[in-house]
């Protein structure tokens, strides 16, 4: 690393009085990176506040402009000016980047507002991405069904932290969700149209799914609106999220977990969910290892049909048996220490550090 810092800047964007699924994994990234390289972690989103994850602290960037320079930069999503902004800093002092995109190049995410994110992308977008040194996949899904330009990539997944929480004995069939309530993105609307094919089977054997998480545009009001005009109030609830050990506690209370999602990186939240035992319901949409279907939950297509499919299994009793624990699972795909060293080693095959 002659003539380099000697250590890595991580960069977040995360708004005071929201904790995001990278503002999680991020973190304990950083941590995990320690024995290799010294890393530190940076907010720009505008008003952020210092925070601690994992016992590393999240400081807000524009308040450290001013540090040594890093041996490189990896920034967290394509669409954020504030990143833009940042990398702009770090161009000047000839630093190199990484961009985890976090789903952002998925094909099935450019659907999503395709004119603005095309004019992005020839604009300070794609400025952006095409200065980048590489671009940096949570998963071989991601990296398959994303548009890279020809840019070098490496794939290395989010890690999860064993928890000691002791598993309560789950409610009969219950089913959580924990996220943000972005409807399009985590597929909340394919869920409600889920639950209302799959209604009749749900009720007959006390089938419910309780929602928790931050609101996003008044996504919130509109969920609850949808779910009281539908008449699903008995199988569905929307409730304000959950942090910290209570957010645990309260997954261990559930014998499922589901995640609708049409496009994500690697869902945080699915992993979290199963560090406590829940069994995963998972869209494809959600990039997670086949290994999935061995921990007696399922995977299925994003859509009404593919939600409604996975209901009408776990209210028949028709899921397949578990032949892997999810702690056995986690242990061998999602373990930060062993995916610190597969990060490292993907920045040191591309002369990165």
């Amino acid at each position: 690393m002659t003539g380099r810092g000697k250590s890595l800047f991580l960069f977040v964007s995360n708004p005071p009085g929201h904790i995001s699924g990278p503002a999680v994994s991020v973190p304990n990234l950083a941590r995990a990176l320690g024995p290799f390289i010294p890393s530190r972690v940076f907010n720009v989103a505008a008003g952020a506040t210092p925070f601690e994850v994992a016992g590393v602290e999240v400081v807000p960037w524009r308040e450290h402009q001013g540090l040594e320079r890093p041996a490189a930069c990896i920034f967290e999503g394509l669409f954020r000016p504030e990143m833009w902004a940042a990398a702009r800093h770090y161009r000047r002092k000839k630093v190199k980047y990484v961009i985890s995109p976090r789903s952002n190049l998925m094909r099935s995410a450019i659907k999503k507002n395709i004119l603005k994110k095309a004019v992005a992308l020839v604009g300070p977008a794609g400025f952006y991405l095409g200065k980048a040194s590489c671009i940096h996949f949570l998963s071989n899904a991601e990296q398959e069904n994303s548009f890279t330009f020809g840019k070098p990539n490496f794939t290395c997944g989010n890690g999860v932290i064993s928890r000691s929480i002791a598993k309560s004995t789950p409610k009969d069939l219950s089913i959580a969700f924990m996220g943000r309530y972005d409807i399009y993105h985590k597929g909340l609307d394919l869920l409600i149209e889920g639950i209302q094919i799959a209604a009749t089977s749900m009720r007959d054997a006390k089938v419910k799914i309780d929602l928790f998480g931050s609101d996003y545009r008044g996504a919130r009001a509109a969920l609850e609106r949808r779910v009281y005009a539908e008449n699903l109030s008995d199988l569905v609830t929307v409730n304000d999220p959950l942090v910290g050990d209570d957010k645990y506690a309260t997954l261990a209370q559930y014998r499922y977990f589901i995640h609708s999602s049409r496009y994500e990186g690697q869902p945080q939240a699915v992993l979290e969910a199963m560090s406590v035992g829940c069994k995963p319901l998972v869209s494809t949409g959600c990039n997670l290892e086949p290994e999935i279907d061995q921990l007696g939950g399922c995977r299925f297509p994003p859509s009404a049909v593919g939600v409604a499919h996975a209901l009408q299994q776990v209210s028949r009793g028709t899921l397949p048996q578990p032949s892997m624990s999810c702690e056995a699972y986690l242990e061998l795909f999602h373990r930060w220490d062993v995916l610190a060293h597969q990060f490292v080693s993907g920045l040191n095959e591309l002369e990165l550090i």
